[in-house]
């Protein structure tokens, strides 16, 4: 499980997963909150979400985002003008949370194949370990490669292998994946 979070991280992370939920968002936990869930924890202060949701929930998210004083982070929007179309950041306090669309066939795959875990112990939905793998290596951040690595060795015999050889074709991260699973000592069938 993730690791211990002061007080008012928890209470923005539980208070955006509500509003979420309240408005029938279908989400995914990634970043360092699902990393703790597949992986190994480390400290965080944000959210990281694949969200995807119609026009109405959209509406209602952000009414009830709003409601819960979360704030749009438009300055951040401004210095980021290649992720805007994709990624929407609130905080609340000083905590960001982004809320990513997904951008691809990928994607949407992963949010098909989210699991529901216990953070903390109350229910949240969570990208599968195989998906928070490639979803890291598709950042591509030094950090990202840790953090698969770190997947894989937890979940070592676990991990559906074939699902993961097929997707890194797909989406071009052949290497990276065979690197992960090489750095881990995983079984290379699946």
């Amino acid at each position: 499980m993730p690791r211990w979070q002061p007080p008012a991280f928890s209470k923005t992370f539980f208070s955006v997963i509500g509003c979420l939920e309240e408005s029938r968002v279908q989400y995914g936990l990634i970043g360092a909150m699902a990393l703790g869930v597949w992986g190994t924890s480390r400290a965080t202060q944000d959210v990281d979400c694949l969200v995807m949701s119609g026009e109405k929930e959209q509406a209602v998210l952000m009414a009830n985002l709003r409601r819960r004083r979360f704030v749009l982070d438009a300055r951040w929007a401004d210095r980021n003008p290649a992720l805007r179309e994709w990624c929407v950041r609130y905080r609340q306090g000083l905590f960001p949370v982004d809320l990513l669309s997904p951008r691809d066939e990928y994607d949407h795959e992963a949010l098909r194949r989210r699991r529901r875990k216990r953070i903390d112990k109350r229910p949240v939905w969570v990208v599968g370990p195989e998906d928070l793998i490639l979803l890291k290596l598709k950042a591509g951040r030094p950090r990202d490669f840790e953090d698969a690595i770190s997947v894989v060795l937890r979940q070592g015999g676990k991990l559906d292998v074939e699902y993961m050889k097929n997707w890194a074709k797909r989406l071009g991260l052949w290497e990276e994946v065979m690197y992960c699973l090489t750095q881990s000592k995983a079984p290379m069938q699946g």
